[in-house]
């Protein structure tokens, strides 16, 4: 409430039990993604019916830049989605549409190497759009793992003016 958070984007849906079930509680629009189809499924029974998500069967990112072990696993099942690049058009969409003082929580929790990447893609984004003063809220979900370590170094060792909040394992960014 104190960012006055308008949408939430999260990568990684999973099934809609654990960060997705909090998101929409709060009633706040909610653009979530997951990969798995079989996962998807899940969380597409779950939210049926619910008006503040948006639920979305896609990769985050481009296909070139997928982990390559996790998109393989998801070929052999029949799993994988036929869309790419959702996190980035979605990001673009949500950002552009802000009004001055609104902000957008973006929860990060896709499997294994994306958070980087996908930390990466909403970084560049909003750097290149500082002017027009909104705030983004990141959240690391599973923080202590590899995949977000890049992430924590690159904004500690960045000029950019951010505060963090570590709860027992999500990492919290307010960057300005």
């Amino acid at each position: 409430m104190k960012n006055n958070v308008v949408e939430v984007i999260e990568c990684g849906t999973n099934t809609g039990a654990g960060s997705t079930q909090v998101f929409v509680d709060t009633g706040v629009s909610v653009k979530t993604c997951e990969a798995n189809l079989e996962k998807y499924k899940e969380a597409e029974k779950r939210f049926s019916g619910v008006k503040n998500i948006s639920l979305n069967h896609s990769f985050t990112t481009k296909k070139e830049d997928c982990d390559l072990i996790y998109l393989n696993f998801l070929e052999e099942k029949g799993f994988c989605p036929k869309k790419y690049n959702w996190l980035e058009k979605e990001f673009n969409k949500s950002y552009k549409k802000l009004n001055s003082g609104e902000s957008l929580a973006v929860f990060l929790d896709s499997h294994w190497t994306m958070g980087f990447i996908e930390f990466k893609k909403i970084f560049n984004f909003w750097y290149e759009n500082r002017p027009l003063k909104n705030k983004i809220v990141l959240i690391l979900d599973d923080v202590t793992n590899l995949k977000h370590r890049p992430a924590i170094r690159y904004l500690e060792t960045s000029n950019i003016k951010w505060e963090s909040t570590f709860k027992e394992r999500w990492a919290i960014f307010e960057i300005e």
